[in-house]
């Protein structure tokens, strides 16, 4: 049977069916080949869920227990110890309850030979269990005796080193105590080896023993045991480690405890009062917290005052503006010419939108460096934004016109650009963001007029060409919007996609399709996303030309998707798979269900099934500049 299976898997293994593979198993178990045949059941099952082959595996694994078993006591009568001790834990694995108080007792004896004391208190213990005897207990009490001795050698040596201040020994010891047998140690033991960890720097598994010294005698050993034994250590560093630990713990009190006990033990650490004067300052003490921070700046000029900036400037960045002007306060008081924190100060209160108290501090900055250009910027920035809170500057009504764009209110948009106008006449964007209000409301012919003030002020602006030439579509003129278009293209050839898109649109209006589908493409190159040209693409001819074969009919038909999307997505998949095999990071994911998704480099596009042909351009595009 073995003979004639093998040969059929051999010539076509698709032909053998559940019922094969389970007569064949059969066969290797009659034979002895007792893991092929647990190998063949177990895919007979996997091909049929309802064939019943637990017992048949049962079986097998009962039968290959047995013969690790048998080689195992073999190897006992042949001295081979290590052996015996490997084929007894490979039974163990397989089928534990095969093992017998017998077989645990010879398995009890290999350990002994071998000198593992531990192992054989444990199989002889498991024996006694099985199957209770004088003889297995005698083996068990006398070895619960041996391991017992030795614990309390290793518990005397723990102390012995201990005493002595060898901490890193004495931890060793009781460790090794511990690993003999689980809660062995009482509260002082505990207690030792919670100082020794202590000493050698190791916090967590110090603070696990004082617990456990508490828990055994809660008389003798406190729940704060290890604050005490740190507070009453004379080393400043540790001290200072514990204090960094418990402020990174947001627990303030008790940082605050290990730094006055450090400052006690060594007065001229700047970076104790540091983080002392962080705490206060976090409590809310800010006089406290000056008072230190002066201090440390008194130990430590240069080092200190950098340390609070970048806490500040840490501060700003995350948006804690109050926090971040308390710290920077400290430094404008104690140094007042730090061009560095007049200027981070200045920041931070224009974000508070303090601009005058904001310009007072840009102001301090370039007394002392005329050419800081971050202070000139922060100066401009404030002009910006006076502009734009203050009623009575064109800059006010100009960025609430642009808001209500945006949010559809093309009333109140159009009022406050009318009222930004007025104010300063010669605001080219307020008149071509006005050109756009009228371009949403239809009202064409005002909205070209609008534009062209604009163009007026400023002819080179490629925006206000862009929304010209938009509106010339819309109203049907569109040999003139296509020149707006190029004037936009011309102006900004980098970012001008919805230009090419729509004067594409214009074209085919025009009845130039082949110059419109180039529109498109270029377009979609730029931008493989615009909704203009792809929308425009989709009543264009196939540019691609892709072949729809019968193999690509019958894929198709059996995942239920278009052909000529399976085709449009076979075509991108080569030209990918080309670009990745030669390094280009570049990837396609599909599913008939979903959009696509292209990633190249850091970049992600998504497609939706009908607009394929901007992820077309664009790899058809890399493909191109990469072979050339």
């Amino acid at each position: 049977v073995n003979k004639y299976c093998d040969i059929i898997q051999t010539l076509d293994a698709d032909e053998l069916k559940a019922h094969d593979y389970y007569y064949w198993g059969i066969s290797l178990m009659e034979v002895g080949s007792l893991k092929d045949s647990k190998a063949k059941l177990e895919y007979a099952k996997k091909l049929n869920y309802e064939m019943d082959v637990d017992k048949e595996i049962h079986s097998i694994t009962k039968k290959e227990c047995d013969s690790l078993i048998k080689n195992a006591k073999y190897e006992f009568n042949n001295e081979e110890y290590k052996k015996v001790d490997e084929l007894f834990m490979k039974a163990f694995y397989l089928k534990e309850s095969n093992l017998t108080a017998d077989d645990y007792y010879i398995w009890g004896m290999a350990q002994e030979k071998l000198g593992n004391t531990e192992q054989a208190y444990l199989y002889f213990k498991k024996a006694n269990e099985k199957q209770p005897s004088d003889k297995f207990n005698t083996k068990v009490k006398y070895y619960d005796s041996k391991i017992k001795e030795e614990i309390e050698s290793l518990k005397s040596n723990a102390i012995e080193c201990f005493e002595s201040g060898e901490y890193k020994c004495a931890n060793d010891y009781f460790e090794k105590a511990s690993r003999k047998r689980a809660n062995i140690l009482n509260a002082d033991d505990n207690y030792m080896w919670a100082v020794s960890l202590m000493k050698l720097n190791r916090r967590n598994e110090s603070i696990n023993k004082f617990k456990k010294a508490n828990r055994l005698n809660p008389n003798k050993y406190s729940k704060n045991q290890y604050d005490y034994e740190i507070i009453n250590s004379v080393s400043p560093a540790i001290l200072m480690k514990e204090a960094k630990i418990n402020f990174n713990k947001e627990e303030y009190p008790s940082a605050l405890k290990f730094i006055n006990r450090s400052i006690e033990l060594s007065s001229a650490n700047a970076d104790a009062y540091m983080l002392k004067g962080e705490i206060l300052l976090l409590t809310d003490d800010y006089d406290g917290s000056k008072i230190c921070f002066k201090k440390a700046l008194e130990l430590n000029n240069k080092l200190t005052f950098d340390k609070i900036i970048n806490i500040a400037q840490d501060y700003y960045t995350n948006k804690k503006y109050n926090l971040a002007l308390n710290y920077i306060d400290v430094v404008t008081e104690c140094d007042l010419k730090n061009e560095k924190a007049w200027v981070l100060k200045g920041d931070i209160l224009t974000a508070l939108q303090n601009f005058k108290e904001s310009d007072n501090c840009y102001n301090k900055a370039l007394e002392i460096n005329p050419n800081n250009d971050r202070a000139k910027k922060g100066k401009g920035i404030n002009d910006f934004a006076d502009s734009v809170t203050n009623p009575e500057r064109s800059g006010f009504w100009l960025n609430m016109g642009m808001h209500e764009l945006v949010d559809g209110n093309y009333e109140i948009a159009h009022n406050a650009l009318v009222k930004a106008i007025e104010i300063d006449p010669e605001s080219s964007l307020a008149f071509q963001q006005l050109g756009i209000v009228y371009h949403n409301i239809k009202e064409y012919n005002q909205a070209l007029i609008a534009f062209d003030k604009s163009l007026e002020l400023d002819s080179n602006d490629d925006k206000t060409w862009f929304h010209k030439g938009n509106t010339m579509f819309w109203s049907g003129n569109f040999y003139n919007a296509i020149e707006c278009f190029d004037k936009a293209i011309e102006l900004n050839p980098d970012e001008c996609d919805d230009a090419y898109a729509i004067k594409g649109m214009a074209l085919v209006k025009l009845n130039d399709i082949d110059l419109a589908n180039r529109c498109f493409i270029t377009a979609l190159a730029k931008n493989p996303t615009n909704k203009y040209a792809l929308a425009g693409m989709k009543y264009m001819p196939d540019i691609w030309d892709l072949e729809v074969t019968p193999i690509d009919n019958i894929a198709a038909a059996q995942v239920n998707v278009d052909p000529v999307w399976f085709a449009k997505i076979k075509f991108i998949k080569e030209m990918v798979d080309q670009l990745r095999d030669t390094g280009v990071k570049i990837n396609l994911k599909y599913d008939k269900s979903m959009d696509s998704m292209l990633t190249h480099d850091s970049k992600e596009y998504l497609f939706h099934h009908d607009e394929l042909e901007g992820a077309l351009v664009y790899v058809n595009l890399l493909w191109g500049e990469h072979f050339n």
